[in-house]
């Protein structure tokens, strides 16, 4: 399976770059997960810029009510897998309002409003946790 996190974001803090970088390293045990910075760059240009296929899932991370449990995104991650998804663009930090796109789905993994840069930490450690359940290891060391 292959990630990439669009950030709508120019720069970020340093210490969130190097904790999702350990993530990352972590992942790759599992998967390819990268992240872009990207922005001002609307995300149907990116989905525009992807050639058109149905193995590609788009998902807009943006704060809301409802929000899995670790267990039940673990299953969502893993029915993509199923369904033959073997590429996921998650949109970190875009106005859900204004950028709502047909072939785009909404995830919430929390109901706070948080930075870019933490909702990314946040999306690279649910990913990681989500491995690990499926896996079935340990999450804490």
């Amino acid at each position: 399976m292959n990630y990439q996190i669009y950030l709508n974001q120019k720069k970020i803090w340093k210490p969130d770059e190097c904790i999702m970088d350990e993530f990352a390293k972590r992942l790759s045990a599992y998967c390819k997960v990268r992240h872009f910075m990207a922005p001002g760059v609307s995300p149907d240009k990116i989905i525009a810029g992807h050639s058109a296929s149905s193995h590609i899932r788009y998902l807009q991370v943006c704060p809301g009510i409802t929000t899995p449990a670790s267990e039940e995104f673990a299953a969502y991650m893993n029915e993509l897998r199923v369904k033959g998804i073997s590429q996921v663009c998650f949109f970190v930090g875009y106005n859900a309002d204004t950028e709502k796109n047909a072939d785009m789905d909404t995830l919430s993994l929390t109901s706070f409003s948080l930075s870019v840069g933490m909702t990314g930490i946040l999306l690279y450690e649910q990913l990681y946790r989500s491995y690990r359940i499926l896996n079935h290891q340990p999450y804490h060391k």
